[in-house]
């Protein structure tokens, strides 16, 4: 699938006479050289040693991290969560498979607010929606809270994944979007102790809250994070 995923990708709408984003092409052919002449003059190479002189670039990378924390760590034991709280195997999975199903729209939700709004700002409302899943899901035992827990936490999570290159593209630009993105996304592998997190819980107190809790401290302290992070540009000029 992947080799055969190369005959059709396509690398930059420009190659083939378009315009990125929807806008007119002939617009964007008129406005073009005046941007790419402003941004060369101000953008440094985005090279390891340069970002990491950045605080965006810690800051954006960390927030995400400590919020794929709580992602992965709530999705890897969201079905013995629903189990412990009585419910069936089946019916814990079916629950499972719908949190994921929401986290599937989220993506495309929060990728389309992000076309109309400050990345920033679609980050809050995604990271809220977050809190207050988990906020439900530690509080709630009703399959009626619980349905309310799978639309927050599972439509917040999507956006996580969606808003992230998302927010690289429009902090560093386009045209450094993969250079920059693979440094960034090497603070992704903060997702793995969310895992430890929920597993760590469980053991200590027999039960998932102290990780839901944990979580919420980890997202509001990435929120803070995120919206404090200025473009390069802003602190060049």
């Amino acid at each position: 699938v992947i080799t055969s995923a190369g005959l059709f990708l396509r690398n930059r709408p420009e190659d083939y006479g378009l315009a990125p984003d929807g806008i007119d092409p002939d617009e964007y052919q008129q406005e073009k050289s005046s941007k790419l002449n402003a941004q060369q003059a101000s953008d440094p190479s985005w090279s390891l040693g340069t970002l990491i002189k950045f605080p965006t670039f810690w800051k954006l990378g960390l927030g995400y991290g400590l919020i794929m924390m709580g992602v992965v760590g709530v999705m890897v034991q969201l079905k013995p969560r629903f189990s412990d709280l009585g419910f069936s195997d089946r019916i814990a999975m079916v629950m499972m498979a719908t949190t994921a199903l929401m986290g599937g729209a989220g993506k495309y939700f929060w990728g389309r607010l992000c076309d109309r709004f400050d990345e920033r700002r679609v980050v809050l409302g995604l990271v809220l929606f977050q809190v207050a899943g988990f906020l439900i899901i530690i509080f709630g035992r009703s399959i009626y809270s619980l349905v309310f827990f799978i639309f927050f936490f599972g439509l917040g999570m999507g956006g996580a994944l969606s808003t992230f290159p998302v927010i690289v593209a429009s902090f560093f630009g386009r045209e450094n979007f993969a250079q920059v993105l693979k440094y960034l996304a090497l603070f992704m592998t903060l997702q793995s102790l969310g895992y430890i997190l929920m597993g760590r819980s469980y053991d200590l107190t027999g039960s998932y809250n102290l990780a839901y809790y944990s979580f919420i401290a980890l997202d509001l302290l990435a929120l803070a994070l995120i919206l404090s992070a200025k473009r390069p540009s802003e602190i060049v000029g």
